[in-house]
């Protein structure tokens, strides 16, 4: 028994050029997802921070204030890992900062810690204003230091 191709069926329920696009669409289906995902990610990456200066335009990308953000909170001791996120608003940019840190240390503590360098190091490597900071401690890390 030969099973019938998926234009011989569409043909059957789309008459005239309904036929032809049924027939595009049901083959390009599978691909959907990965065009969706091309685009959200193209998108993303191109959003930034713009600065107008006299002589033009500075844009700073959201990947790159996050990277800068990265860098300065991995310097606070107790932080373990931090997974930094980049919101856009009107008065400036606002960061919401997961992180893993270590037992033995004061959660409030490094959390201000953290909102106070992460502030100070924006502002004076590239001149965005935060708003806010949101600390979120996702996890304890439950690994001990090596003894050497």
């Amino acid at each position: 028994m030969a099973t019938a191709p998926v234009f011989t069926v569409a043909k059957s329920k789309f008459p005239g050029p309904a036929n032809f696009a049924a027939g595009i669409y049901g083959r390009t289906i599978p691909f959907w997802p990965t065009l969706l995902w091309v685009s959200v990610t193209r998108q993303q990456s191109g959003k930034a921070v713009v600065h107008d200066y006299m002589l033009g335009q500075v844009k700073i990308s959201l990947q790159a204030i996050e990277n800068l953000v990265k860098k300065v909170v991995y310097q606070v001791h107790g932080v373990k890992d931090v997974k930094p996120r980049v919101i856009q608003s009107t008065g400036g940019i606002g960061l919401h900062i997961k992180a893993v840190v270590a037992p033995d240390i004061s959660i409030p503590e490094v959390s201000r810690e953290i909102q106070h360098r992460v502030q100070e190091y924006l502002a004076e490597t590239t001149g965005i204003t935060v708003t806010t900071i949101k600390i979120y401690v996702e996890n304890i890390s439950s690994t001990r230091p090596r003894v050497e």
